[in-house]
């Protein structure tokens, strides 16, 4: 009895690495020719939008190597499946079974390869609006909030394991396992600013205020210019906040009111944030693993890649691709 015990706990901690059954005729032969519907489904994107980010990409040093390499076409699917999927449909033996490819370290090659070829468009796609553009959001949104030139808020990724890198610091208000970041979004959903990589229990606060925008915010705006926030930021010239619960600003009712009608316009970056995790599932649940310094950092590309996808479909979008759960 003592022996059988024994042998139970020693099996407790072996890792059987049993191969994974896998072919590539599904995606050779039938993936091509599935339905618009359900290639959306599976890619986050329709087929114009997959043919438009591969056109991107193609060119890239890291698809230029004399190293063999899958199609960029089969790689980028790979790459958009995981961003695409929640839970456990994008672990790597499910995408090593449905791609018919090695689920040792060939999956992670290549998602680090598209990563790499899309980060090098991060300037692009990801930038402050200059002063022609700012002048251009104030003139579309001058009927709405007046000189405000962007929507300010922090959000939480939520990581799908306990963290062995300093793990409470990375436990949330919302009593979850999270990476932070925070964002600006102009008047057509389109991020313009991003901060990430503070762990979940960080304050949005003492994110902004540790961010370059926060520490140097007259490089980002003039004059008259301002950015939307909630109350959880401090009021200032440059950063305007509702009315707090303890405000004794004028009557309650003005308060209230204006509370009402500023929030109408600030939510754009929640939804920005809610169209974001909806178009790229994992998201909601980062299956990474953060165990040292480079695992937070590849956690970090993953959520920056997602961003700068966003701003690259988002002139491509249609009203399907603006839907989310609030």
């Amino acid at each position: 009895m003592l022996d059988d015990l024994t042998l139970v706990i020693a099996y407790r901690y072996v890792q059987f690495n049993y191969p994974v059954p896998k072919s590539s005729q599904w995606f050779q032969d039938i993936w091509p020719n599935i339905d618009e519907k359900k290639f959306c489904i599976m890619m986050r994107v329709t087929r114009a939008q997959f043919t438009f980010i591969q056109n991107l990409i193609q060119d890239d040093p890291s698809f230029l190597t004399t190293q063999k390499q899958f199609l960029i076409s089969t790689q980028l699917a790979v790459a958009l499946y995981r961003l695409g999927s929640y839970g456990s449909g994008s672990s790597i033996p499910k995408v090593a079974t449905l791609f018919g490819i090695g689920d040792g370290g060939t999956i992670g090659r290549i998602t680090r390869r598209v990563f790499k070829a899309i980060l090098a468009h991060e300037k692009t796609y990801l930038s402050w609006p200059n002063n022609q553009e700012r002048l251009q959001i104030v003139a579309n949104s001058g009927d709405q909030l007046p000189n405000c030139i962007g929507y300010l808020d922090g959000t939480e990724f939520n990581l799908s394991e306990v963290p062995n890198l300093d793990h409470c610091s990375y436990y949330s208000r919302k009593q979850r396992y999270a990476i932070k970041a925070q964002a600006v979004c102009d008047d057509n959903l389109k991020i313009r600013y991003l901060h990430v990589g503070f762990p979940g229990s960080v304050h949005d606060a003492r994110i902004f205020s540790n961010s370059d925008l926060g520490a140097n915010i007259n490089k980002y705006i003039d004059g008259a210019q301002w950015l939307a926030a909630d109350s959880g930021y401090k009021l200032t010239e440059s950063v305007i906040t509702p009315f707090r619960k303890n405000s004794t600003f004028k009557t309650l009712r003005e308060r209230e009111k204006f509370n009402r009608y500023f929030s109408g316009f600030r939510v754009k970056i929640e939804q920005t944030f809610g169209i974001l995790k909806e178009k790229f599932s994992s998201l909601k649940e980062l299956r990474i693993r953060l165990k040292d310094s480079k695992s937070h950092t590849f956690a970090c590309k993953w959520i920056l890649v997602c961003i700068i996808l966003h701003n690259i479909l988002l002139p491509l979008y249609d009203g399907d691709d603006l839907v989310y759960e609030a």
